[in-house]
C-alpha cells in the first residue's frame, strides 16, 4: 500500500525548518533528495536517520546553509554541509 501524500502550508521558506515539516524534511524530503546527488559517496550504504543540526537562511533568500548529520548502515555517520535550494 502506497503512503499518502501529506499536505503542508508554507508561509514563508523558514518553515521549513518548523514542526511538522521539519520532521517531514528529515524523513523524507532531504534522504531522497541527498541519495540522487552526485557527490554523495554512501550511495551503496541505506540512510537510517538524517537530522539537521543547524541552517541559516540569509534575508530575502529563497535558500538555506544546512548542516546535517545523516546515520548510514554498518554504524557509519557523515556530516554533510551545503546550500539547498527552495526546491527539493
Amino acid at each position: 500500500m502506497s503512503e499518502a501524500m501529506q499536505s503542508f502550508s508554507l508561509h514563508a521558506f523558514s518553515d521549513l525548518f518548523n514542526t511538522p515539516f521539519l520532521s517531514h524534511l528529515e524523513r523524507k524530503l532531504l534522504p531522497q533528495y541527498l541519495e540522487r546527488q552526485q557527490w554523495f559517496a554512501s550511495k551503496a550504504l541505506t540512510i537510517k536517520r538524517l537530522k539537521v543540526i543547524e541552517h541559516f537562511i540569509p534575508s530575502d533568500a529563497h535558500f538555506a546553509l544546512l548542516i546535517h548529520e545523516t546515520e548510514l548502515s554498518r554504524q557509519h555517520m557523515e556530516h554533510y554541509f551545503y546550500r539547498s535550494r527552495s526546491n527539493f
